[in-house]
């Protein structure tokens, strides 16, 4: 449990299982940088953060569709970095469009007022709703 002060162990077992790719796969490789970012944070590496932010949704397109859990995961990473630092990130990733709920999302808890199909804005409400009213600390935790 990352919480527990076991950052640093997250990061070099996350390390091995990368290096060794046992289980090359787009899965394994965004479970491991979703871990190793909030494991940064939990650390105090922002910068690191943001690498491994960086590389998870990079993997996304890769994927054959995107799972709840997935979801769940970057937006556990999303609270802890925060939502003008983790929509920045995601506009500029090759999973922009794929994540355009969770930027949704992200936008409208900054106060903006993003302008997306009705579809869009209702599941980026479903995305907020136990993010933000307390319930957002099962959703981060899902992660580790």
């Amino acid at each position: 449990d990352l919480a527990s002060g076991q950052a640093r162990g997250a990061i070099a077992t996350v390390d091995q299982v990368l290096k060794r790719k046992e289980a090359d796969s787009p899965e394994l490789d965004l479970l491991a940088h979703t871990i190793r970012a909030r494991a940064h944070l939990v650390e105090g590496d922002v910068v690191a953060c943001e690498r491994d932010a960086k590389a998870a949704l990079t993997v996304l397109p890769k994927l054959g569709s995107i799972s709840k859990d997935t979801v769940d995961s970057l937006c556990g990473v999303a609270v802890e970095l925060g939502p003008e630092k983790m929509r920045d990130l995601i506009r500029a990733s090759p999973a922009a469009d794929l994540m355009l709920p969770l930027t949704t999302a992200l936008e409208k808890e900054l106060g903006l007022e993003p302008r997306v199909a009705k579809e869009v804005e209702e599941i980026a409400e479903d995305i907020l709703s136990p993010l933000y009213s307390g319930e957002g600390g099962d959703v981060a935790a899902n992660v580790a």
